[in-house]
């Protein structure tokens, strides 16, 4: 708290007005990053949408000193809220889509585990190719 209230020529206890402590701090500050740039456009299509995103977060890491190093209950949830909309938003865009892609939509929801997986073991196979070429 000290350090930000010297970075805004102010006093800690100033700070403690306005939140309760350093997690509420960062919890705010992460709020305020992340609204800078809001959910990407879903009808731009699925794989735009996802680069778009995680364009913002390269930036924000790479920019925001600390931010990958910092994790709180209250910085979780401020992230989580983000990816609650970013998957709600995709997930109304693709059912809406072509009924194969909606249908392949429902199966991914009804078994997202073997979902993950499934794409875990393609990075997976991917690595183990570049390797084996040398890459």
């Amino acid at each position: 708290m000290q350090s930000v209230a010297d970075r805004l020529d102010s006093s800690a206890s100033a700070l403690y007005r306005y939140f309760a402590n350093r997690d509420d701090l960062v919890a705010a500050a992460m709020e305020e990053l992340l609204q800078t740039d809001p959910i990407p456009v879903a009808s731009r299509g699925w794989r735009e949408f996802l680069l778009a995103e995680a364009e913002l977060r390269w930036r924000l890491l790479s920019t925001t000193a600390g931010l990958a190093a910092f994790q709180t209950n209250r910085a979780e949830m401020v992230a989580a809220k983000r990816m609650h909309r970013l998957v709600a938003s995709l997930q109304e865009r693709l059912r809406a889509g072509p009924p194969d892609v909606a249908a392949a939509l429902e199966r991914i929801i009804a078994d997202p585990r073997a979902h993950v997986m499934r794409k875990i073991a393609l990075v997976l196979d991917g690595l183990e190719a570049r390797v084996q070429l040398g890459r």
